[in-house]
C-alpha cells in the first residue's frame, strides 16, 4: 500500500461552536467553512433548530447566580429556585410541542446549499439526548437524516444504548456516544455491542482527563465504528482547555495514526474558547487547522507501506 497523502486525513470543524459566541445563520457558517477550506463538520443541534425557527429561551430563565451574598434569605432563595424551575419546565414544554409539529422541509434546502458548496455534515451534536421524550428523540433522528448526517453525537449515559439503538436502526442514522467528563471512556466498548448502529465519538480531551491516556488502542480495534474523533486540547492536571496545540492531548499522535492507517472518519478540530472579535476567532481557527494540516503532511512517525 502506498503512503497516505494529506488528503487521506479528513479535517473538519465543530460549528458554529468554533466561531465563538456570536450568533450566526446558516449562510454565515457556510461562508466561513468555505473560506477555511473545510469540507466536513459536526453541527450543533441548537443551531439547526435555530434555522427552523425554534422558540428562543427567555433571558429571565438564565439569571446570574444569586444567593445569600446578594442579600437573599434562605426562604427567598427557595422561592426563586422554584419559580425558575417552573419557568424552565414551561419553556421545555413549549419546545417539545414545537418539535413535534415543525416542518423539516427547509432542512433539505440547507443540505443542498452546503453540499453544493462541498461541505458535508458528518454528525449532529445533541447533548443529553436521552433526557428527551420518545417523540422528541424520533424528531432528533429525523433532523439528522434531513441534513444528511450519518450520525448523532451524544453523551453515553445509563440505559442510553438500549433505548436509542432501535431508533437509530429505524432511521438508518448511527448514534455516536462519547464519554462524559469523569466517566471511563472504555465504557464505549460495551456500548458498541448493542447494535451496529451504535458508534463512538472519540474526544481526546475526555480520554485525557479521565486518565485513559491515548485512545489509539481503542481506535485501532474499532476504527470501523468511529463516527468522528474530536481534537480537543486539554491539560491533565485540572482538565482545563488550552490554546489549541499547547495542551497534553495526543493530537499529533492520533493524526499520524489516521494517516498511517488511512482511517476515513473525520478529525474534528475543537475550539472551545471565545476571542474578543470575529477576526481574532477566525485567525485562531485557521491557525488550528493549519497546525493539523502540518501534522498530517509532515508525520512524526513513518506511515505504513
Amino acid at each position: 500500500m502506498s503512503t497516505s497523502s494529506r488528503a487521506d486525513v479528513v479535517l473538519g470543524l465543530h460549528v458554529p461552536h468554533a466561531f465563538g459566541a456570536q450568533r450566526l445563520d446558516a449562510d454565515d457558517v457556510l461562508r466561513r467553512l468555505v473560506q477555511l477550506d473545510v469540507h466536513v463538520c459536526v453541527v450543533d443541534a441548537a443551531f439547526i433548530e435555530q434555522t427552523l425557527g425554534a422558540p428562543v429561551e427567555p433571558d429571565v430563565l438564565n439569571p446570574p447566580e444569586l444567593g445569600a451574598e446578594h442579600g437573599l434569605i434562605p426562604l427567598e432563595q427557595v422561592v426563586f429556585d422554584e419559580a425558575l424551575a417552573v419557568g424552565r419546565a414551561a419553556f421545555a414544554g413549549q419546545v417539545r410541542t414545537w418539535r413535534i409539529a415543525v416542518d423539516l422541509t427547509p432542512l433539505a434546502d440547507l443540505r443542498r446549499a452546503w453540499e453544493d458548496a462541498g461541505v458535508r455534515i458528518a454528525s449532529v451534536d445533541w447533548p443529553n439526548l436521552t433526557a428527551l421524550g420518545d417523540e422528541e428523540v424520533d424528531y432528533a433522528f429525523r433532523v439528522a437524516a434531513a441534513v444528511g448526517a450519518g450520525a448523532i453525537a451524544t453523551d453515553l449515559s445509563l440505559g442510553a444504548p438500549q433505548r436509542l439503538a432501535p431508533v437509530a436502526e429505524r432511521h438508518g442514522v448511527t448514534i455516536a456516544f462519547h464519554a462524559q467528563d469523569g466517566a471511563d471512556p472504555m465504557d464505549l466498548e460495551a456500548a458498541l455491542g448493542y447494535s451496529p448502529f451504535i458508534g463512538a465519538d472519540v474526544d481526546l480531551g475526555q480520554w485525557l482527563v479521565a486518565g485513559a491516556g491515548s485512545p489509539l488502542t481503542f481506535m485501532t480495534m474499532h476504527a470501523d465504528r468511529i463516527a468522528t474523533v474530536r481534537l480537543t486540547d486539554r491539560q491533565t492536571s485540572d482538565g482545563s482547555l488550552t490554546w489549541f496545540g499547547e495542551g497534553e492531548s495526543p493530537i499529533r499522535e492520533v493524526l499520524d495514526s489516521m494517516r498511517a492507517h488511512a482511517w476515513s472518519f473525520p478529525a474534528i478540530v475543537e475550539i472551545g474558547y471565545d476571542l474578543a472579535s470575529e477576526a481574532e476567532q477566525m485567525t485562531e481557527v485557521a491557525r488550528a487547522l493549519a497546525l493539523c494540516r502540518t501534522y498530517v503532511s509532515e508525520p512524526d512517525t513513518p506511515a505504513r507501506t
